[in-house]
């Protein structure tokens, strides 16, 4: 059986520790590693050893310390997640809102439209004998649509040019009866 040469094995000596190391690694032992190593106090200027020192009051206060600003971090992130949870829900109801407000819009200047055109049928209309003037509104094929407009006046008997309509106008095919 051959020893290695040259390494020579030491006890730790901290007090209560037993173990046997190398001799390069002794001074990394006691100061880092040994879990009976002196640590020193900032608060009282002591040293303590590590196996003792969760119940040291400088250590103690720190980890409580430490775990009260964990618990502070905690909840100040569960507080940001809240006030994000609540924006995003606020940016979504606003959008909501908006899209509503867009279709009522729309509406509305579908409404105008209509009330413009009973506005211009009932100026439109003959006073003095109570009868309304026909109306010829332009129609279209397939290839151009008309947006002309007639009216016949019955105490004078006769057509008139009016202002053209701005929409589309359904037109009657009477090649294949049926309205285009």
């Amino acid at each position: 059986m051959s020893r290695a040469v040259g390494i020579q094995q030491t006890a730790c000596t901290n007090p209560g520790c037993s173990q046997i190391i190398n001799q390069h690694h002794k001074e990394q032992h006691e100061s880092q590693l040994c879990r009976f190593r002196f640590m020193f106090c900032n608060d009282c200027k002591q040293q303590v050893s590590r196996n003792l020192s969760h119940v040291h009051p400088g250590f103690s206060r720190k980890e409580v310390d430490s775990l009260v600003n964990d618990m502070r971090q905690v909840k100040d992130d569960v507080k940001q997640m809240k006030q994000e949870e609540f924006i995003q829900d606020l940016m979504l109801q606003v959008s909501r809102q908006s899209d509503i407000i867009e279709d009522l819009f729309h509406k509305m200047s579908d409404m105008k439209e209509k009330i413009e055109i009973t506005k211009e049928a009932s100026k439109r209309c003959d006073l003095f004998t109570e009868r309304q003037k026909i109306f010829v509104c332009g129609g279209g094929d397939d290839k151009v649509n008309l947006y002309s407009v007639e009216s016949f006046s019955w105490p004078e008997n006769t057509w008139t040019l009016e202002p053209e309509v701005k929409m589309k106008r359904p037109c009657f095919d009477f090649s294949t009866s049926e309205w285009k």
